[in-house]
């Protein structure tokens, strides 16, 4: 009976399914651009090489690197030798002028630390605690 039951109520689902409108509407489909690649295709590409050039090239620039701070003179202005024609930011020639010093001050250390090291080794030398190997060593470093 249980199963008598549940088959009419399931038939009665489908047909009242099957007798509702349908609302649905059929999608357009899109339209696709198809393009046709001949054979051979490949074969027809040429490569170049080159170098891309200004056509109107000047020579001449700064010595050193550096933000310009100030244009002098404008495209087509006559120049004569030894016109200042721009001018740099200063700071970075300051922070080179610094790193300089600073190497300079470490160069004079490592110096002074070698000829005292050296000057050590050779009184050893003359105790013979040390070879003559050790005293060339330690000469050439303060040499270098």
């Amino acid at each position: 009976m249980m199963y008598r039951t549940t088959v009419i109520v399931a038939l009665s689902a489908v047909l009242l399914t099957a007798c509702s409108q349908e609302t649905a509407e059929t999608a357009v489909p899109e339209s696709v651009l198809v393009q046709v690649v001949p054979p051979g295709g490949a074969e027809l590409r040429r490569v170049f090489t080159g170098d891309v050039v200004p056509r109107h090239a000047s020579a001449l620039g700064f010595r050193v690197g550096g933000k310009m701070v100030e244009r002098l003179v404008e495209v087509g202005d006559a120049v004569r030798a030894g016109q200042v024609l721009a001018r740099l930011d200063g700071a970075d020639m300051g922070l080179n002028v610094s790193a300089a010093r600073a190497a300079v001050a470490a160069a004079q250390s490592d110096l002074a630390l070698s000829r005292a090291e050296l000057a050590r080794v050779q009184a050893l030398r003359a105790q013979n605690f040390v070879s003559d190997s050790a005293v060339d060593t330690q000469r050439t470093t303060a040499e270098a």
